[in-house]
């Protein structure tokens, strides 16, 4: 028990009268635009204050006598052994059912009011334009639809409360409540998403649309095209990768090798190996194999869906994950040599402030694509390749300058944080009490700049080949070149540690002491991607 089950019970009602008048306001405010089509956005821009104000805070007026009061959990009278908040009253005069009742009642009149003027406006604005317009009779019926359906939901939430105020049918109320809340919720969206023409396939133009296409299913056959071809390369190259990407998985998981990889920073890495198998296992589906040509005529019988928006959406979501990724290993690697003593601790608490930015960091340069309309379209290029497409829903942003910018600044911080690692390691050989440059030091170095030049390579020409789309849209480039920019952000360090770290090789060579400070750091940048 405590004063947690009192805020979540509040919240429960208070949410509840939220939708309430949020529905209502809706309805409101599409009778203004309705009769007055010349003022009317100006009018409901205008009240837009008073709406929000209303819908937040209205809601105290009947809730307040619950605030002081002591919730608890309780079995109740009804069968199984289900249970609800229940509260002590502070103010018996004062119930929910009542306050409930009282609310759904004034808002259902007001929301069939609001809602039979418009559907009468609409009907004599029809009347008058002297034939039956195909927009007028959606929206007519879209209208219609909802109309019922929140007023029967409000109507009935009003007479479940009547009846439990008078009758204390708990298994009624607790019943019904649900089924009614979530209908008055969801109805507008699914009369929206159901009848709008932006989510209406078929009454948008969609450019090389190659669902249901006849005449490409007729035609198509195999065309070896630049993309046919990196598709063979993909395939040559990736096997082998992830074979070895297995590999260094499991040696690091290996306890035998526990006190190799037992730092913090191999918790990253392994989880970017992880990740890396992922996304090219889930590109080389989605979106090379698509735009080889080889499955084009397979493809015209996909139906299409938001399934496609979801896999465009991961495809740049994934590409930010690589991006994000690869800097917090680079910093990581740095923190480690500056702080040799407390950096693997460092490492460890910035761990989960790493994950959370690798995993929702793109939401923020993906967001505009969530309401698109995706499809499969065969476009401009040679052959019968198709990528997935999207009708915008927001013109002003685009996948090409989200992803300039956020290249542009990884490449600046990747370049930085490993320009700052290559310094430290030189100061240290150079501080070397031995006179002459450690193997470690040396093998730490070259595996360092081999990895440095050719990530910071690929971000920048990332970024360089999206400011090119954005001015040009020479889509043939930026389809072309992206798959392998993105591998070699994904699979150089996988190869560099493989092909440079004493674990992997037949005789290892990795001290077993670890007593010496300047010995430790190298044992960590030799271990480190």
């Amino acid at each position: 028990m405590g004063a947690y089950l009192t805020v979540l019970y509040v919240l429960n009602f208070h949410f509840m009268y939220m939708t309430l008048y949020s529905a209502v306001f809706i309805s409101i405010s599409r009778t203004i635009m309705i009769y007055f089509p010349m003022r009317g956005n100006e009018m409901v821009k205008r009240l837009l204050p008073l709406f929000f104000f209303t819908i937040y805070i209205l809601p105290i007026l009947t809730t307040w006598f619950i605030y002081p009061a002591k919730c608890y959990m309780r079995t109740g009278s009804f069968p199984g052994f289900g249970a609800s908040i229940d509260y002590v009253k502070v103010f018996p005069k004062w119930k929910n059912s009542g306050c409930l009742t009282i609310v759904a009642s004034v808002c259902s009149s007001i929301f069939l009011l609001s809602s039979l003027s418009t559907l009468c406006r609409m009907r004599s604005i029809a009347n008058s334009t002297g034939k039956r317009d195909d927009n007028i009779a959606r929206a007519e019926r879209s209208l219609t639809i909802m109309t019922f359906s929140i007023f029967v939901c409000i109507i009935t939430l009003a007479a479940t409360n009547v009846y439990f105020f008078y009758m204390s049918d708990v298994n009624l109320s607790l019943t019904l409540r649900p089924f009614q809340q979530d209908l008055l919720m969801f109805t507008p969206t699914w009369a929206l998403f159901l009848t709008h023409p932006t989510t209406n396939t078929k009454a948008m133009f969609l450019p090389g649309n190659i669902h249901n296409n006849e005449t490409i299913r007729e035609m198509f056959h195999i065309v070896f095209t630049q993309y046919t071809y990196s598709f063979i390369v993909f395939t040559v190259y990736g096997i082998p990768t992830l074979l070895v990407l297995i590999r260094v998985v499991l040696t690091i998981l290996n306890p035998v090798h526990k006190n190799y990889f037992k730092a913090p920073f191999f918790v990253l890495f392994t989880h970017d190996c992880l990740m890396n198998f992922v996304i090219f296992l889930y590109d080389y589906v989605v979106y090379r194999l698509p735009i080889s040509g080889l499955i084009s005529g397979w493809m015209t019988s996909l139906p299409m869906g938001p399934y496609l928006t979801v896999l465009y959406v991961l495809c740049y979501q994934f590409l930010y994950m690589t991006l994000y990724s690869s800097v917090f290993i680079s910093i990581s690697r740095t923190i480690v040599v500056y702080s040799p003593i407390r950096g693997n601790e460092v490492v460890k608490r910035l761990l989960p402030l790493f994950f959370l930015t690798i995993y929702f960091l793109p939401i923020l340069t993906t967001w505009f694509l969530y309401p698109a309309t995706c499809y499969m379209r065969i476009g401009s290029f040679p052959g019968f390749g198709a990528s997935i497409d999207y009708v915008k829903v927001f013109p002003k942003w685009k996948n090409s300058g989200c992803l300039t910018v956020v290249a542009s600044v990884c490449s600046i911080i990747f370049l930085l944080s490993s320009l700052a690692t290559l310094c430290r390691m030189r100061s240290i050989a150079n501080n070397s009490s031995t006179g002459k440059k450690n193997d470690n030091i040396a093998k730490a170095e070259r595996s360092l700049t081999i990895t440095t030049f050719s990530i910071f390579v690929c971000i920048i020409t990332q970024a360089a080949t999206n400011v090119y789309f954005l001015y040009v849209s020479d889509v043939n480039l930026s389809l072309t070149l992206r798959p392998f920019q993105q591998d070699l952000v994904m699979f150089t360090p996988i190869w560099v540690l493989f092909l440079t770290h004493p674990v992997f090789k037949r005789t290892p060579t990795l001290p077993a002491s670890r007593s010496n400070t300047h010995q430790g750091i190298l044992i960590v940048m030799s271990d480190n991607k």
